[in-house]
């Protein structure tokens, strides 16, 4: 798992932990495709804890779903991508992320999305 992987799971778990409808959330799986790139040389800094190669830090991530659930809904072969950015490295905060989901998704589909990004 990547630094940005990790901080996109970190960032859905401290969405849900501060929620009061936590309970609400039903379980869901996602196997994808994944491919990130980033403003920083190759080999991207930040994913090891570093600092952004030219100070600070900018991404396109995309996942392709493969095969994917939440709760009921059926996710298989969505695509969604996240442009993330943050003035200094990953870890110094200060982030701000925009989601991005195919045309393709159902409105049953977007809102798993949009209910595990935007609090």
């Amino acid at each position: 798992m990547s630094f940005i992987e990790a901080y996109i799971l970190l960032f859905y778990l401290a969405c849900i932990m501060s929620s009061p409808t936590i309970a609400q959330i039903p379980n869901w799986n996602m196997k994808s495709d994944y491919v990130e790139t980033c403003n920083c040389d190759y080999g991207c800094p930040c994913n090891f804890h570093g600092f952004p190669t030219y100070g600070s830090c900018q991404a396109l991530i995309l996942f392709h779903i493969r095969t994917g659930n939440y709760g009921n809904t059926n996710l298989d072969g969505l695509d969604f991508i996240t442009a993330v950015s943050w003035p200094k490295a990953i870890h110094e905060g200060n982030g701000t992320a925009q989601l991005f989901v195919t045309t393709k998704a159902s409105e049953e589909q977007r809102q798993p999305f949009e209910r595990m990004w935007v609090k």
